[in-house]
């Protein structure tokens, strides 16, 4: 999968060494706006794009320079194009195994430690990025409902009028594997909440958000539900919506 958008060539400081600049030279057309840093020693002679396309270039450079485990949430989902609500472009998100590592949370950077199993991570236009199975799950675990239904209602499309560009349709059964592989964790609920209200044929964030609003608003109205019966009793069989209507399955 490619995206149809150019992000320019980026520019490591080496590369530009190598073709006669000098380090004042590279600070100069910074300070020109000739170029621009996007991360530690690389840069774009690109103009500003939109907070998209900026962040999927900081994206592209930090892993260019590497370290600190594989792509991963947002940072993953920009590069699979996966449709994100309210979206935060401030940092770079990576995943390493949290048996070796801990995490860091610093000013441009994210990295979660969490289990990393290899069939989780996989090779997208050269970076290691985390699977867009687990991508999906990674992000709907860390949102609201509204963003969690918006990003499996995204992992889950099967477009319509198909093309070869096409970001790949995740089945169901392979985000099942990646939740039943990540245990119990903060969000948990939630995101299994909105995996059983996710479709297959919602072809746009605003479209979720209006489905996720009704569901919101019904479960308002509706009485307590039963404290004896939770969301995670519904793995496997979680009853999904396939054409935009909720399946019901035989318990």
């Amino acid at each position: 999968m490619r995206h149809d958008r150019d992000m320019g060539e980026l520019l490591t400081r080496d590369l530009l060494l190598a073709q006669g600049w000098t380090h004042s030279g590279i600070r100069r057309a910074i300070r020109r706006n000739t170029l621009r840093m996007l991360w530690r020693t690389i840069y774009t002679d690109e103009p500003p794009g939109p907070p998209w396309v900026e962040y999927e270039r900081m994206v592209r450079a930090a892993a260019t320079v590497g370290g600190w485990g594989v792509l991963s949430h947002q940072s993953a989902a920009v590069l699979w194009g996966l449709p994100l609500q309210r979206p935060d472009y401030s940092r770079v998100h990576t995943t390493i195994d949290e048996r070796h590592k801990g995490g860091l949370v610093s000013g441009r950077r994210h990295v979660h430690p969490r289990s990393l199993p290899a069939e989780d991570v996989v090779t997208l236009d050269g970076l290691a990025v985390t699977s867009l199975a687990r991508t999906a799950v990674d992000l709907a675990l860390a949102g609201t409902y509204e963003q969690a239904l918006a990003v499996f209602d995204g992992a889950r499309l099967v477009p319509r009028f198909p093309s070869a560009g096409d970001r790949p349709t995740v089945p169901l059964d392979d985000l099942v594997r990646v939740i039943d592989g990540l245990g119990r964790r903060t969000g948990r609920e939630t995101m299994l909440r909105a995996l059983a209200d996710s479709v297959e044929c919602s072809e746009s964030v605003g479209e979720s958000w209006s489905r996720a609003d009704d569901r919101v608003e019904a479960a308002r109205a509706a009485p307590a539900a039963d404290p004896g019966r939770g969301w995670a009793d519904l793995l496997p069989g979680l009853p999904v919506g396939t054409t935009g209507r909720r399946v019901r399955r035989g318990r």
